[in-house]
């Protein structure tokens, strides 16, 4: 992988080693191009700090989940839902169509199975998972989120009788 993205004008397109086309990786967000090398790569509603993640980190993000991972969740068990019986099974939701298991559209997402802080852009470290399956992986990350949350506010008022 290249440490820096390598500059492309937004009417460029990404390809594949095997030709396919990929688009500009910043295309599909809501946030025009911008100057500063971190503020478009999420839409307005997503609390990202890309600060934290390589500065390789959109084309890896490509690579991982449209090259090596064709559009599909890369999900064997991870998460606790694909048992193995007796092989393990691979999850059958794809990128950008509506759910099979779940309500709404699947949205395939960079999950960490390594402990690295900050993320890492290690091939064997991620795997391209759907909603469902990233937020059961990451599910200890949240408890200890809302642990330390409940922890650090205030305690609640107690209620007028």
């Amino acid at each position: 992988m290249p440490d820096k993205l390598p500059q492309k004008r937004a009417t460029q397109l990404w390809t594949t080693p095997h030709g396919r086309v990929l688009g500009h990786p910043r295309a599909f967000f809501f946030a025009p191009l911008a100057t500063s090398s971190r503020s478009c790569y999420s839409p307005p509603n997503m609390p990202v700090d890309w600060a934290r993640y390589p500065s390789n980190w959109p084309l890896f993000r490509v690579e991982i989940r449209d090259v090596r991972a064709h559009g599909r969740c890369e999900c064997t068990g991870e998460c606790g839902i694909h048992r193995p019986n007796p092989h393990p099974r691979r999850c059958v939701e794809l990128h950008h169509k509506p759910a099979r298991w779940f309500r709404g559209t699947v949205r395939l997402t960079i999950a960490h199975l390594c402990q690295c802080d900050p993320p890492c852009t290690t091939p064997d470290h991620v795997k391209a998972m759907c909603q469902r399956c990233h937020l059961r992986v990451d599910r200890w990350k949240h408890a200890r989120k809302r642990q330390e949350t409940r922890r650090t506010l205030p305690a609640p008022r107690p209620i007028p009788t």
